[in-house]
């Protein structure tokens, strides 16, 4: 490898050069720019023109200098390229401070790919995995041949959106993904090589058919422009996500390597996909430039490159001829048509972009700030679907996230999440996240148990491969303790979309509705790790360890959670009663249960979980009202079993007629059939 920089980043390159070379690769650094004289230039010369990558370094310093012998290095570099092969890797350039991409004064050439940022010239372990992926791509012409890229480089900030940048996303999204759905397919056709045993096979198989769609790098100016780039990457997501046969890992999961130096590989291996594409959009003026390319985790290789430069003052010809490409290419060579998308006004896109974004960390504020988001999103566009299935979702989850009953403000709330998933599915019956929010409302609040099953397996038909979806009905599972199909589905979501905590965390509270308690351990620490403000799963933690009379360990939980919590948060009241419940120290959980009362009276939590824990401590007599409340508002903690075991209200005399309220008769029913079944 050439390193070539500014005499005042000598330092710098020094350091990058030294760990190149402890990884046991070759780096040709000079570090005298001033030596001069016919024999040096001439070494020079031959180095560039024999080196295998020219890693130009670039910083404020030689923004600042107009001449200096690293320029004619560029040069040398750049006149080699037009010797190569399109798709051979050879200019990688490295930026070690703020030097903008669009600013930079560089040749030409360097802007045709993308840059690696190493702040404080400090090179990391994934920097070097990634330089010698690039020293052992193929150096002969490849079909398709990829141009030249390099390590996918840190989102350089959040950029300014402009209005009809918003229309290029879906067209952006759609050719890069039409090009990757092309490449599936011509994939289906092809001989495969032979497996070594079949086992493999079947991995090799099932791995051939994932892709990971990372979060673009955004290069432009502007720092607000950061939706923009993020649009192109979600939209693209959402195209291939609705491909038969192809999975697609979640937005939470592939997003959630964005800014982060991670070897592609290693990506790939968290998420569980074949395949990853990755990308940077950036704009200069009146153009916009899209660079995307379709990469193999297993040796780096880049299958498909492409990079789309647009003038943006004809944006709306422009997507009708994109489309009308799309639609003779899919009908010529694959015989199917690329779903579309939903269309809006750019502004009201980008706040629905956000609105998604603030919805997938849950936890109630982001739930609320959701809901706010969605409803101006509404506003702006009364006709954009997608906004009000999302609406509803939030509505939906408010109620069971801050485990209060169905009355008031949440009653207002669900009737608006009922009507608008009703509506959405009135307009666009294949709509599967109104089904997943409809079949959510039915079971959790409603316990209208039938519709809520026909909705939740009409979402599942709609999009198997969404990991939200079926989250979503492994959440119906474990309502109706459907043993078999509560793991498989929640497991399921975990395996579409690893990274997202409330996957880990209802599969938590999966085990710990079937009494494994053991095997509800992991996952919650999971969920911790990946979020850990979700207070859900520390207390999901105490039920396990209690359960187990782990105590040590339960008691260690409860101080953890109470650093993480706020300082009034009735949820790490909530673990101090269930620890005092658990290690029989029932003088001390009464108090607690009377301090906790007035979060249940002003309608901050549970009255049926309140109520349930009076008969756990032998007082079924208070029990009584507070579990009667809870029906009298559908609270949701009724029809959860990981929390409610309806077996202990069957059991007592003073509660056993509960259970033979609407809704409640049923679920038993439901449940008893369920157990009756053989594992």
């Amino acid at each position: 490898m050439f390193l070539s920089y500014a005499r005042d980043d000598a330092a710098a390159a020094r350091r990058i050069a030294e760990a190149l070379r402890a990884s046991g690769l070759e780096v040709w650094f000079d570090e005298n720019e001033l030596r001069g004289g016919d024999s040096w230039d001439a070494k020079i010369r031959r180095q560039i023109r024999e080196c295998s990558l020219f890693l130009p370094v670039i910083s404020a310093c030689t923004q600042s200098r107009g001449e200096g012998y690293f320029r004619l290095e560029w040069k040398l570099a750049v006149e080699r390229t037009h010797l190569m092969a399109e798709g051979i890797p050879f200019i990688a350039p490295i930026v070690i401070d703020d030097t903008n991409e669009n600013g930079a004064v560089v040749p030409a050439e360097f802007m045709r790919v993308q840059w690696t940022r190493l702040a404080g010239a400090l090179p990391t372990p994934d920097f070097i995995a990634q330089v010698k992926r690039l020293l052992e791509a193929p150096h002969a012409p490849a079909v398709p041949a990829a141009r030249p890229t390099v390590a996918r480089p840190a989102a350089e900030s959040a950029r300014k959106k402009s209005a009809p940048l918003s229309w290029l996303w879906a067209v952006g999204a759609v050719v890069i993904a039409v090009a990757v759905f092309g490449f599936w397919s011509m994939r289906k056709s092809a001989p495969a090589p032979a497996p070594t045993d079949a086992s493999a096979k079947g991995a090799s198989e099932k791995r051939d058919s994932s892709v990971a769609v990372l979060a673009f790098a955004n290069l432009s100016d502007d720092k607000a422009n950061e939706y923009f780039s993020d649009g192109i990457s979600e939209e693209l997501l959402n195209v291939l996500a609705k491909v038969p046969g192809l999975k697609v890992s979640a937005r939470t999961s592939a997003f959630y390597f964005k800014d982060k130096n991670v070897p592609i590989p290693e990506i790939a291996k968290q998420l569980g996909v074949a395949y990853v594409v990755e990308g940077s959009v950036q704009r200069a003026g009146d153009r916009v430039k899209i660079t995307a390319q379709l990469i193999k985790a297993a040796d780096g290789f880049h299958v498909w490159s492409e990079t789309y430069t647009r003038d943006m003052k004809d944006i709306f010809a422009l997507q009708d001829e994109i489309a009308g490409k799309i639609a003779s290419s899919l009908s010529d060579k694959l015989g199917v048509t690329v779903p579309t998308l939903a269309k809006t006004t750019p502004e009201a896109y980008t706040l629905y972009l956000r609105a998604r974004s603030t919805l997938a960390k849950r936890g109630v504020p982001n739930l609320r700030e959701a809901v706010r988001q969605f409803e101006a999103v509404v506003v702006l566009d009364p006709n954009y679907l997608p906004a009000r299935s999302g609406l509803a979702i939030a509505l939906a989850l408010i109620p069971s996230w801050t485990r209060s009953i169905a009355l008031g403000e949440n009653e207002k709330g669900l009737e608006q999440a009922r009507a608008g998933a009703r509506l959405v599915i009135e307009r666009e019956p294949d709509s599967a996240e109104a089904w997943s929010a409809l079949g959510y409302i039915y079971g959790l609040y409603d316990w209208r148990w039938k519709e809520a099953g026909e909705a939740v397996a009409r979402s599942l038909a709609l999009a198997p491969n969404d990991a939200e979806i079926v989250n979503f009905a492994g959440d119906y599972y474990r309502f109706i303790l459907d043993r078999r199909k509560v793991l498989e589905t929640e497991n399921r979501a975990v395996e579409l979309n690893p990274l997202q905590a409330v996957n880990h965390l209802d599969v938590t509270q999966a085990y710990l509705a079937l009494g494994q308690y053991e095997l509800a351990i992991a996952p919650a620490r999971t969920t911790i790790s990946l979020a850990p403000e979700l207070l859900d799963s520390y207390e999901a933690l105490v039920r396990a360890f209690g359960n187990l009379k782990r105590f040590d360990e339960m008691r260690a939980t409860i101080t953890t959670a109470r650093k993480a919590a706020p300082a009034d948060s009735p949820v790490v009241l909530n673990m101090e009663i269930l620890g005092a419940i658990f290690e029989g120290r029932t003088v001390d959980a009464l108090r607690l249960q009377e301090e906790f009362r007035p979060q249940v009276e002003q309608g901050r939590y549970s009255p049926a979980e309140y109520g349930y824990r009076f008969l756990q401590l032998g007082q079924p007599e208070k029990a009584v009202y507070w579990l009667k409340l809870g029906i009298h508002g559908h609270d949701a903690i009724w029809v959860c079993p990981e929390i409610i075991d309806l077996d202990v209200i069957a059991a007592n005399p003073l509660t056993r007629s509960l259970l033979d309220e609407p809704g409640l008769k049923e679920l038993v029913e439901i449940r008893a059939r369920h157990a009756a079944k053989k594992p």
